[in-house]
């Protein structure tokens, strides 16, 4: 290989367009591996009242780090990582089709920052003076709402769709895995949204699907989507 071909390689491996949309998706993605993976024993969604919040008085520093990892620094990448797609599908006079997708991602962030805020107030309030009844309440809202936003971001995946064809922002593999997300959120969705069982087990499907979606839009956007 001469030196011409070798800094034409070099340059095909180049970011195309802003490099903030893959850091971003990259941010999400590790923020809610560290945040599952700091999450207190014995909180999770299945467990009853008394023990998440005697989880969460032994390990109230963990918890607030799996609360503003998952929820706080996981909404505002997401948020980062729609506003982008937007930007680049308007670029590509496509910034109408990109809007629902844009308005469910900022929906299903705001909804992960109330949750942050409800969780913390649990940890650091609640929790600590006894407010027991107060404190079932808010992690049965909290759950709850997971189940709302799955539905939202399911919504955000299928819009997503009609970026794939005619203005090509999105690649055609993404058609396939946001239409596989969106079916696993429904699924999930529904079980944290009425709290059943079996469906609750769908996330460890969804999850994963979400993580790969945002990944994959974020790195598309900064390294094939170039400056239009």
């Amino acid at each position: 290989m001469n030196h011409l071909q070798a800094g034409r390689a070099v340059s095909a491996l180049r970011p195309r367009g802003p490099v903030l949309p893959a850091a971003l998706a990259i941010i999400y993605v590790v923020a809610w591996v560290a945040g599952l993976m700091v999450s207190p024993a014995g909180a999770d969604v299945t467990a009853s009242t008394a023990q998440v919040i005697t989880s969460y008085l032994a390990q109230r520093g963990v918890a607030t780090a799996s609360y503003l990892l998952t929820e706080g620094v996981a909404a505002v990448a997401l948020a980062g990582v729609v506003i982008t797609l937007w930007q680049a599908a308007r670029r590509r006079h496509a910034g109408s089709s990109a809007s629902l997708t844009l308005s469910a991602g900022l929906v299903a962030a705001g909804i992960s920052m109330l949750q942050c805020v409800t969780g913390l107030f649990i940890v650091w309030w609640s929790a600590p003076s006894g407010q027991i009844r107060l404190a079932g309440t808010l992690l049965d809202l909290v759950n709850r709402i997971d189940g709302l936003k799955m539905g939202v971001l399911a919504v955000m995946a299928i819009s997503a769709l009609a970026l794939v064809r005619r203005p090509r922002v999105l690649p055609h593999i993404s058609a396939y895995l946001g239409l596989a997300l969106a079916i696993a959120l429904v699924a999930s969705g529904v079980g944290y949204l009425l709290l059943i069982g079996p469906l609750l087990r769908a996330a460890f499907v969804s999850l994963p699907l979400l993580l790969l979606w945002v990944l994959l839009v974020g790195c598309v956007l900064s390294f094939r989507v170039g400056r239009d």
